[in-house]
């Protein structure tokens, strides 16, 4: 993730996907889905928020039934930024509001940037 703060996204992007073959080859679920969530945020802060809202996509259905629900939260964060990239506001306020009651129900601060999200998208769409 420093790489990609750094904008060095296909240096992140490598490692991360050397990380996703291992995690894929000894099956662990739980760290396939969290590397695709970050491969999802590089692709995102690269500009490519197609290739971002797949592997959003991705991840949530290897995090399914596990992982906790806080990160379900991220993921859906991130694919909702994805979206909005795209022009689907729609969708992006689907994940945003789940997200959203993720973290209110777990009491965490990621609730006030979601809310902030939805402001922003409510305006968008306006």
């Amino acid at each position: 993730m420093a790489q990609t703060r750094n904008g060095r996204f296909a240096e992140a992007a490598d490692r991360l996907a050397e990380a996703l073959e291992v995690f894929r080859d000894s099956r662990q679920r739980l760290w396939e889905g969290m590397t695709l969530f970050r491969l999802a945020e590089v692709d995102l802060a690269a500009g490519a928020p197609a290739d971002a809202a797949t592997k959003a996509e991705q991840s949530l259905t290897a995090l399914r039934g596990i992982g906790g629900a806080w990160r379900r939260g991220n993921v859906l964060t991130v694919l909702g930024r994805a979206l909005t990239d795209m022009g689907q506001f729609g969708r992006a306020r689907v994940c945003w509001r789940e997200a959203l009651g993720i973290y209110e129900a777990l009491g965490s601060p990621e609730a006030d940037d979601v809310r902030a999200l939805l402001t922003s998208a409510g305006s968008v769409a306006a």
